[in-house]
């Protein structure tokens, strides 16, 4: 029997598809990375939050910390390869720290979750680490089948290099000042992977509609923006190349 490959690292074959890409202010740098089969992963990320960047320091105040949102279709899972990556996750929004003693960190479906770039004043106990660029690995798992059954590990519904290329480069245009923000374009990606904003999580007496109502609105709003002709992937990002092979593939989908 193989030996199952050592998923803590960046692999041999684990070649950069795309990147490095400088965003948010040259803040954050991310390439993405042909996935070992192993990881039956749809993308694999390799990012790294600079430091010494003032808009680091903002911790979940950063302008690359998503919201709190849940995947319905795929986990998440991450190492941290040097210093230092927060979370919040659960329903009970609990804040921790990890390093890259801690080791593989999976977050499953339906959990609900964040990631944002840790402080170095706010947790002083590892204010060393918190010196160095955190520097992360991150892969969505599974693949999931396309709509033909053959398109596995495809957006949509699979989170790929096409869906984060266009979704963390738009948000970081409109940081930027480059672009005015698009609500119904945001909506459109989140929907199309199957992710579902959260709205008061801590107010439990809500139940299953802190996900649902977002949800219910996220898909109108992604409506209205696909009624206009808009894609959730995004050519001036993805290059014309990969959008023209992407839009193929859409369309044969939408013929079988």
């Amino acid at each position: 029997m193989a030996q199952k490959p050592d998923l803590s690292q960046i692999l041999p074959i684990e070649e950069r598809i795309s990147g490095p890409f400088m965003l948010f202010n040259n803040s954050f740098i991310i390439e993405y990375l042909n996935p070992h089969p192993a990881r039956n992963a749809s993308v694999l990320m390799h990012a790294r939050y600079v430091a010494t960047h003032p808009e680091v320091k903002l911790g979940k105040k950063y302008g690359q910390t998503p919201p709190l949102h849940l995947h319905f279709s795929q986990a998440e899972s991450f190492i941290v390869l040097q210093g230092r990556i927060g979370t919040t996750t659960g329903w009970e929004c609990r804040d921790r720290v990890w390093t890259s003693s801690n080791g593989v960190q999976t977050i499953e479906q339906w959990k609900v979750h964040s990631f944002w770039p840790v402080p170095p004043d706010e947790y002083p106990d590892s204010a060393e680490e918190g010196k160095e660029d955190c520097r992360i690995l991150v892969w969505a798992h599974p693949k999931l089948p396309g709509m033909d059954n053959v398109s596995d590990g495809m957006f949509p519904p699979s989170m790929d290099h096409l869906f984060f290329h266009s979704i963390l480069g738009y948000i970081s245009d409109t940081h930027e000042g480059k672009k005015k923000l698009d609500i119904g374009l945001i909506m459109l990606m989140q929907h199309k992977s199957e992710t579902a904003p959260i709205m008061l999580p801590m107010w439990t007496y809500l139940g299953p509609l802190r996900w649902w109502l977002p949800w219910k609105i996220q898909g109108f709003l992604a409506a209205i923006a696909q009624w206009q002709g808009k894609t959730p992937v995004l050519e001036e990002y993805v290059g014309k190349t990969e959008f023209e092979k992407w839009s193929r593939a859409q369309k044969k989908l939408k013929e079988t």
